[in-house]
């Protein structure tokens, strides 16, 4: 959450339920095996794909 917060990201860690996510600008998994990965599709509907994914990606990646 730090490394977000240092690309100026503003973020919360939240339970969700499923159709808070049809709202979300972007939706993003994240574990220490994979990083951070935005999740394309859900249930079959498309998702906002964010252009900081990328920055977000390699940010966390530069932990491990």
């Amino acid at each position: 959450m730090d490394r977000a917060a240092s690309l100026g990201l503003a973020v919360e860690e939240v339970r969700a339920a499923r159709d808070a996510l049809d709202g979300a600008g972007a939706v993003f998994l994240t574990s220490s095996l994979i990083g951070a990965r935005a999740v394309g599709r859900l249930d079959g509907t498309a998702l906002p794909q964010s252009p900081l994914a990328p920055r977000l990606a390699e940010a966390l990646a530069d932990v491990s």
